[in-house]
């Protein structure tokens, strides 16, 4: 299996990233703050970029939209909390916003019902095209 992950790895393609000042644009437009952003990733641009990259990978969004499907109220908080941290730390605070919307709605929630009582799918929806928008934006600045 290690040979298999490190072929994997071997095998997908580099990814250019286009940064810079003048097209922080799209991510601007989701709430993203730069100068935050590099501030927590010691002023390392390549370290955020990658980061951000990985983000575009991350299979928690897909976990809760599954747990949101299956009315899974204590999964999907666990996932839209793990969002809500990553997003900070990436300083998209557009995400963030949305998550923590969500999060709240979900917390201490003892059913699906109880959450959809307090908000939780319009809170979902919300976070929806937040996370569409900021993965949109962050692949307007990657060459593949």
């Amino acid at each position: 299996k290690g040979t298999e992950k490190a072929a994997q790895r071997v095998s997908k393609p580099e990814r250019t990233w286009k940064m810079s000042e003048n097209n922080y644009e799209a991510l601007l437009g989701c709430g993203f703050d730069p100068k935050e952003a590099l501030e927590r990733f010691m002023n390392n641009q390549a370290l955020l970029e990658k980061f951000l990259g990985k983000f575009l990978e991350d299979p928690t969004y897909s976990a809760l939209c599954g747990a949101m499907e299956r009315s899974d109220s204590a999964e999907a908080f666990r996932c839209v909390h793990t969002i809500k941290g990553v997003a900070g730390n990436l300083a998209l605070h557009g995400l963030y916003d949305a998550a923590c919307r969500l999060t709240e709605t979900l917390r201490g929630a003892q059913s699906m019902e109880q959450a959809e009582q307090r908000g939780a799918g319009a809170a979902f929806d919300a976070l929806c095209k937040q996370y569409t928008d900021t993965c949109d934006a962050i692949k307007s600045c990657i060459e593949r």
